[in-house]
């Protein structure tokens, strides 16, 4: 008989405890204010200045010296006065 009765009282105590964790949980979860997320409303548009007139590129590479002897090349020299090479 004693065995019987200590099986309720430790009955008792777990379906308390079951019972006051679920309040426990209800209460947190009743208790709980999810943050609001907070958006930026104000977008500031990028402001597009017009392109300049496109200059043209220049594919002839022109050296500035000599690349046989090193002298300098003087602009519209189509042979080195230094060396004579092919420039």
């Amino acid at each position: 008989m004693a065995v019987g009765g200590l099986g309720l009282i430790i009955g008792g105590i777990i379906i308390y405890r079951e019972l006051r964790d679920k309040r426990r949980d209800a209460q947190r979860a009743s208790s709980y204010v999810q943050p609001t997320p907070t958006y930026q409303t104000t977008v500031e548009q990028p402001t597009y200045q017009p392109i300049a007139q496109a200059q043209p590129i220049t594919t002839e590479f022109k050296p500035k010296f000599c690349t046989s002897c090193g002298g300098k090349i003087e602009e519209g020299m189509t042979f080195c006065s230094n060396c004579g090479a092919s420039i």
